[in-house]
């Protein structure tokens, strides 16, 4: 489900909120595990109804309910949280709120950053502007701020305003701020069925990325998306599997058979959870005998599903977006090299600490050799000999 609020509604509402607690961040740092309200408030300080009107407007993308009505940060909502957080260490929550609660201060601000000194006169003039009187205020605002200098002119007894750094900086990092809040909202319905493991996702890498949604009437639009991608020209395919999807294994088994080279770490998996289909077994037959598929288990689980492609493509998908929540959910399909870093490294983390299946007791326990026999004897001799029949 998408936020309906916009980047700048979110940045307002969190500026106010830690504007007069002065522990939004630290609050909803907090619920990184799942807090009751009642705990939330004593912990930080404030009265109880201060936390739901912080996590109300955030529900259900941003904060989610959990059993005994818990509070609990979601991935989306913790990204919003991290940059509404790096812009406080430039612009303090005062002034950030005061910026947030006008738009005439916004367009002010933008205004002066792309073409330099004007006056309030000059400005009035442009269409979309409020009126001189409204710009003089502002810029008096700004002036008191450290934002701004305001010089008159001599002759014309006009009013020039110059941006100081501070306000050259202040428009910066609010204008980025905004940029990363809209991400969050676009991409949502993906970033809340992430584990917060993946709450430093670039945001700003994902203004390009094509977000594909499934559901609960089209629950596989994100699989079938996927599926399409089998086909594409590649030769290295890395990914974290964080779900078994029978249809998924038969389109990408030809990429295996043609030599393509394979690197997959599963979320840990037991012999009772391999499939029963034959053709999906087949899959999973061919896979394992194959030397360019190379299969690894990462015990503790994994933060996402995930597919690169070379350095080309990748696929960043929630664990399981057949059945992750009953609203919807999205994942991301991008060409962005930085996001394509970003996955890569998170790839990588998780490879480096994942284990040899057949080596680990939390995985099938047996040989490799064995399960292909006993995969084979249980799912495929009786399909092999009614196809022989």
């Amino acid at each position: 489900m998408r936020p309906d609020l916009t980047s700048r509604e979110l940045v307002k509402h969190l500026a106010v909120k830690h504007s007069q607690t002065r522990n939004v961040v630290g609050l909803l740092e907090s619920m990184q595990e799942p807090m009751k309200p009642k705990e939330l408030a004593q912990e930080h300080a404030v009265e109880r109804r201060v936390v739901p009107e912080i996590t109300d407007p955030l529900e259900p993308w941003g904060v989610e309910r959990t059993n005994n009505a818990h509070r609990q940060i979601t991935t989306a909502g913790e990204a919003a949280r991290q940059a509404f957080a790096t812009a406080l260490e430039t612009i303090d929550a005062d002034k950030l709120a005061w910026l947030a609660r006008s738009e005439n201060r916004e367009d002010i601000l933008d205004h002066l950053q792309e073409e330099g000194p004007d006056s309030a006169q000059e400005m009035s003039e442009i269409d979309g502007c409020p009126d001189k009187r409204t710009i003089d205020r502002t810029l008096e605002e700004f002036d008191e701020r450290g934002w701004a200098n305001c010089e008159e002119q001599q002759r014309s007894r006009t009013l020039i305003a110059h941006l100081t750094m501070d306000g050259e900086r202040a428009g910066r990092v609010y204008d980025d701020l905004i940029a990363k809040m809209t991400q969050v909202i676009d991409k949502a319905p993906c970033l809340r069925d992430l584990y917060l493991g993946c709450a430093d996702i670039p945001l700003e890498t994902l203004g390009n990325a094509e977000i594909v949604e499934a559901t609960p009437e089209n629950p596989f639009r994100i699989e079938k998306r996927f599926r399409e991608l089998s086909s594409r020209d590649f030769h290295h395919f890395r990914g974290l599997q964080s779900h078994w999807n029978g249809e998924n294994a038969k389109a990408y088994i030809e990429a295996v058979r043609d030599g393509k080279e394979f690197e997959v770490v599963s979320r840990p998996v037991g012999l009772d959870e391999f499939p029963t289909n034959p053709d999906e077994v087949k899959c999973v037959i061919d896979g394992l005998r194959a030397e360019n598929y190379h299969w690894l288990m990462h015990t503790d689980g994994l933060p996402c599903s995930l597919a690169i492609f070379d350095r080309q493509m990748v696929v960043v998908g929630p664990r399981d977006p057949g059945t992750t929540n009953n609203i919807r959910t999205g994942a991301l399909f991008s060409q962005d090299d930085d996001l394509i870093d970003w996955a890569v490294n998170l790839y990588e983390s998780h490879r480096q600490q994942a284990e040899n299946p057949f080596d680990i007791s939390i995985g099938v326990s047996i040989g490799i050799n064995d399960l292909v026999e006993l995969l084979h004897s249980r799912y495929l001799n009786d399909d092999e000999s009614s196809q022989n029949t």
